[in-house]
Parts: C-alpha cells; sequence; structure tokens
C-alpha cells in the first residue's frame, strides 16, 4: 500500500521556525495586500469553521496574484515561532487563478481584551457562530469590515515552502507565517473552543527547506489596497487587470482616445497661434477689409 504525503512527504507543514536560522529575502518576496470589504459567510464544520470570504480580494506575491478565498482557524496555533505558541492561529487560504498554486497566510492570535483592529474583527461575529455542525450563516456587516483587520500592524514574516495541515497534505503550498502576533477577546475565544479545540497538526521536520524573512517594512508593505483603487497608478492599475482577467489588450482603447485628444489639442494651440501670427502681419486685417469692401459694394449695386 502507497503511503500519503501525510506520511512521506519532506516538505510538510506545520514546522517551528527557529528565527537565527532563517534568511532576508526583502523584495525578492514581496508581499502586497488587495483586501476588499465582505459578508461574514460562516460554515460550521466538525472540527472548525470557515469564513467563506467574498470574490475579489487578493495578494500579489513574487509578481503572481493569489485570490483569497476562505479563512479558517487552529486552537491551539500551528506553527510555533522558536518553540513559542499562541492559544489560536487564523490561516487564509489563497489562490492563483492562472495555476491554482496555493499561499497560506498564518496569523498567531493571542487572547486577552486589549482594544484592536483585530478584536473587533472577530467580535463583530463570534456570537454569531452556529452551534449546529454543518449549519451555514451569512451575516451583513458593517461596511469597515475587512480580512486586512485581522493582519498585525507590523507586517514582517516568515515565508517556507510546505504542505496542507490536513489530508492528503499535498506540497508545495507557499506558506507566509506573520511575526507578530495580535489578539481576540476571551469570549471569542471560548466560542471558538466549541468547534476547533485541538485540531492542530503536530509540528512537522523542517529537513533540508529554507526558511526565509522579509521585515516588509516598505511602503508598499504598509497599505491595503483593496478598497482604494484611485492609490493606483495607470500603468498599475491596467498591469493588475491584465493578470486578473487574462486580456492583454486592457488599457489599449484608452490610449488611442487620449492620443486622439492631445492631438486635437495641438491642432487648436497651431490653429490658435496661427490666427495671433496672422494679426501681428496684418494679413487678418487687410483679408477682414477686402471681404467687408466686396460686401459694402455689393450692398450698393443692388
Amino acid at each position: 500500500m502507497v503511503k500519503n504525503k501525510c506520511v512521506t512527504g519532506k516538505e510538510q507543514s506545520p514546522i517551528n521556525i527557529i528565527s537565527k536560522n532563517s534568511k532576508t529575502c526583502g523584495i525578492t518576496c514581496e508581499l502586497t495586500f488587495y483586501y476588499r470589504n465582505s459578508k461574514c459567510n460562516i460554515i460550521r464544520l466538525p472540527k472548525n469553521i470557515v469564513l467563506d470570504y467574498d470574490v475579489g480580494s487578493y495578494v500579489t506575491y513574487k509578481n503572481e496574484i493569489y485570490e483569497l478565498e476562505k479563512i479558517s482557524f487552529t486552537n491551539p496555533s500551528s506553527h510555533k515561532i522558536d518553540n513559542s505558541s499562541y492559544p489560536l492561529e487564523a490561516h487564509l487560504y489563497h489562490r492563483s487563478s492562472n495555476t491554482g498554486a496555493i499561499l497560506i497566510l498564518a496569523i498567531f492570535i493571542d487572547v486577552n481584551n486589549a482594544i484592536s483592529k483585530s478584536n473587533i474583527f472577530l467580535d463583530s461575529f463570534g456570537s454569531s457562530i452556529p452551534n449546529q455542525k454543518g449549519k451555514q450563516i451569512s451575516l451583513n456587516m458593517p461596511q469597515h469590515w475587512n480580512i486586512y483587520h485581522l493582519l498585525p500592524e507590523n507586517k514582517a514574516f516568515f515565508t517556507y515552502n510546505g504542505s496542507l495541515i490536513k489530508n492528503p497534505c499535498s506540497q508545495s503550498i507557499t506558506w507566509i507565517v506573520m511575526d507578530n502576533a495580535v489578539n481576540c477577546s476571551q469570549p471569542f475565544y471560548n466560542k471558538l473552543l466549541l468547534s476547533s479545540k485541538n485540531n492542530a497538526r503536530s509540528i512537522q521536520k523542517i529537513n533540508k527547506r529554507t526558511i526565509y524573512y522579509n521585515p516588509n517594512n516598505g511602503e508598499r508593505g504598509k497599505r491595503n489596497y483593496g478598497n482604494r483603487l484611485m492609490c493606483y497608478t495607470e500603468k498599475e492599475f491596467q498591469d493588475k487587470c491584465k493578470k486578473l482577467s487574462g486580456n492583454t489588450q486592457i488599457g489599449k482603447f484608452k490610449t488611442y482616445k487620449h492620443l486622439i485628444i492631445t492631438i486635437m489639442v495641438i491642432l487648436i494651440i497651431l490653429f490658435i497661434l496661427f490666427i495671433l501670427w496672422l494679426l501681428d502681419k496684418g494679413v487678418l486685417n487687410k483679408f477682414i477689409k477686402n471681404v467687408s469692401d466686396i460686401i459694402h459694394e455689393k450692398i450698393i449695386n443692388q
């Protein structure tokens, strides 16, 4: 009997990240967020809940677009950093529409009642988590409800090649593990325990894998561009649309329109300059006088 990847795989997840052994990758592993607002679609599973996020949100990583599909939680945290773990870990599942590749963004969650964006984000639906297994509900959320608020203020992260944490444990999964934790309230944690207690997979061997670290402190890494399309330059907007739609003709019509308008403006300016030149040389005045004399003569001869 052939064993599956959960047993034989050499690049399994989760892992214990030893920060001193990581290598800085910087711009070569740039991560940018394009998260839009969504309804809160909750699915209660036997050992977890899943937030089925509305379409239209994505991240770019190494110039590839990964669309956000769903969010789930593990209790306790799946990963560790320098042997330290947290009560919860959120997993944001993304998929490339071009290649089908999966990117999972992991966020550590501590439990305390400190006021924060993550606390408010989670509390806004915590009390509505279904008690009945298999039940699904959809909540209309406030306009500002956005998965970006679940991310830590400091967007530094570790990244490595790993696997799904559930059977079939498929590999070639890109993991983004945020270095800093966020928090949730005690009531949210208690509610989540009813559906996601002790559902984290055991720590797996790193083997020969390299763990990379990105401080992600550049301006692009600190912002969410999902609800502010006006922040794009014209070229950035067209490039993103091309990647999302696969249509390489996007923007050409607008380019031609701009070219025609530019030519028309230049012609009008040249015409005005030509009129001013005629006035300066007195040619236009002579022409007007001649036309006036001809009209006057015709009127007299009638």
